[in-house]
C-alpha cells in the first residue's frame, strides 16, 4: 500500500479512537506509514502507537531503528521501551518466547542472568519458580547444542 494511503489509514484510525492526529509529529506519522505491518498492528490493537512514541521520545533509539527492529520481532519494542529489561524477564520468567528472545539479545539489552536468578530465588522464595526459569534457559541453549552436533 502507498505511503499516502497508509497515512490516511493511520489518521482515520486515530480519529476513530478520539486521538487527534495533530498531536503527533508529522515525521513520526510518516515513518509509521512506511510500514504496512506496523500500521496493521496498531489498527488491529496488537500494539499501541503510544508504545512507539514513548520509545522514540524517551529511549535511545531513533524512529527508524525502532520500526525496523519491531518488524524483525515485535518483542524488541517491549525491551527498547523498558527502563530495565531484567524486570521484563522477572515478570515473564515462565514465558519461553520472552526468555528466549532476551537470551538471543543478551548483550544488546544488557540482560543479567545472575541477577535475575538471584531475584527469582530470594524474592519469590519458591524453588519451582527458579526451576521453571532454568528449564527455559536450558531449553534455549540445548537448541544451539543440537544444531552444533548436526
Amino acid at each position: 500500500m502507498g505511503i499516502k494511503k497508509n497515512l490516511d489509514r493511520l489518521r482515520n484510525y486515530l480519529e476513530s479512537v478520539n486521538i487527534e492526529p495533530e498531536w503527533y509529529d508529522v515525521d513520526f506519522l510518516n515513518a509509521l506509514s512506511n510500514y504496512d505491518t506496523i500500521l496493521d498492528d496498531i489498527i488491529n490493537g496488537e500494539v499501541s502507537i503510544i508504545s512507539f512514541e514513548e520509545t522514540f521520545n524517551f529511549g535511545e533509539y531513533d524512529i527508524d531503528q525502532i520500526l525496523v527492529m519491531y518488524t524483525e520481532n515485535p518483542l524488541h519494542l517491549l525491551f527498547m521501551s523498558s527502563d530495565d529489561p531484567n524486570e521484563i524477564i522477572l515478570e515473564n520468567f515462565n514465558n519461553p518466547k520472552i526468555v528466549h528472545f532476551a537470551l538471543e539479545y543478551l548483550k544488546k539489552y544488557d540482560i543479567d542472568l545472575k541477577w535475575i536468578r538471584n531475584r527469582l530465588q530470594h524474592v519469590r522464595k519458591d524453588s519451582s519458580v527458579l526451576m521453571q526459569f532454568d528449564a527455559i534457559v536450558d531449553d534455549y541453549y540445548s537448541i544451539f547444542k543440537n544444531e552444533d552436533e548436526s
